[in-house]
């Protein structure tokens, strides 16, 4: 379940409060669905989940952020690579710009712990619609040739445009739409 998709539920709104509450009742309620909750605010996600989650985090809830560019990594990502989420995944799309996550697709476990930190999955695509800005291709080749030389999945959603078309899924030609292992 890809949560909120136009929304964040990591938003610093109090008035919040009760629905997201309530999603969190319903992710504990459905352990049998994996949750994507995508987020430009990581730095929130321990503030703002149930507590229980901080030290036993449930093996269905998969935390993301967005990265359109090396800024926003540099801003996001290391939070969201220390949160203790079986899945960690990075949404780069829109992808305005070059960047390297070399030093967050693998990181040691957690002290006292099995679990590897580090990003899980990355998700790369353009922008589309009107007014949208071009993918540069050869940063979408940086991020799948990084994933691969990490053994990190690598999802290429699209290319984008005004009006994205069949075949606009492919990368050098390839399909690539792989999915972390849960």
């Amino acid at each position: 379940v890809f949560c909120a998709s136009m929304a964040d539920v990591f938003e610093d709104r109090p008035d919040l409060h009760d629905e997201r509450a309530r999603l969190f009742d319903l992710i504990d309620r459905t352990p049998h669905l994996i949750w994507q909750l995508l987020t430009k605010r990581p730095d929130n996600v321990l503030r703002l989940v149930p507590f229980r989650w901080h030290s036993h985090w449930p093996s269905n809830v998969w935390p993301g952020t967005t990265v359109e560019d090396q800024q926003r990594a540099d801003e996001r990502v290391q939070t969201l690579a220390e949160l203790p989420a079986p899945v960690r995944f990075l949404s780069c799309e829109p992808l305005l710009g070059p960047v390297d996550l070399r030093m967050w697709l693998w990181l040691p476990p957690f002290e006292d712990d099995e679990r590897e930190r580090g990003i899980d999955w990355v998700i790369v695509g353009g922008e589309s619609g009107p007014g949208h800005r071009n993918l540069d291709l050869n940063h979408a080749r940086s991020l799948r040739d990084q994933c691969a030389d990490a053994g990190v999945p690598f999802f290429f959603k699209q290319v984008g445009g005004q009006f994205p078309t069949s075949g606009g899924d492919r990368l050098d030609g390839e399909t690539l739409h792989a999915f972390p292992l849960s």
